[in-house]
């Protein structure tokens, strides 16, 4: 009896409300890509800028784990940023990506990363453990 109490006494703002969600739902529908009306070549892009947005994500992923695992521990340290990595994709992303993908991103996140530890005296003191 209460909720009905509430509904007779609220039934506008109730009303309100459930417009914004269906409002929220359609922007979101509209929004995201529908992955199954894609072409091949709008897939193949739209998985290109995936993985060059995860070369930042990778660049701070291969600091941490140089910081955590430190130094002569290269395959545990991979392991480490290709789980990261990969988890982090979405999953109507993970059949198009390939190890050698992942490979791929973690070598160029690599490379800007021994510049940026050569640079930044901060980063290279808590990757040598002296922060």
């Amino acid at each position: 009896m209460d909720i009905l109490r509430f509904i007779g006494t609220y039934w506008h703002d109730i009303l309100v409300v459930l417009i914004l969600l269906v409002s929220f739902g359609f922007a979101i529908k509209k929004w995201w890509p529908n992955w199954q009306a894609m072409s091949s070549a709008e897939k193949v892009a739209y998985v290109s800028r995936l993985l060059q947005n995860l070369i930042p994500i990778a660049l701070g992923l291969v600091t941490d784990a140089e910081a955590q695992y430190g130094g002569g521990t290269g395959k545990i340290k991979r392991a480490y940023v290709i789980d990261e990595l990969y988890s982090r994709i979405p999953d109507e992303f993970k059949p198009y990506v390939t190890e050698q993908n992942l490979d791929a991103i973690l070598t160029k996140a690599l490379d800007e990363a021994k510049v940026l530890w050569e640079e930044n005296t901060q980063i290279k003191a808590l990757i040598k453990g002296e922060y």
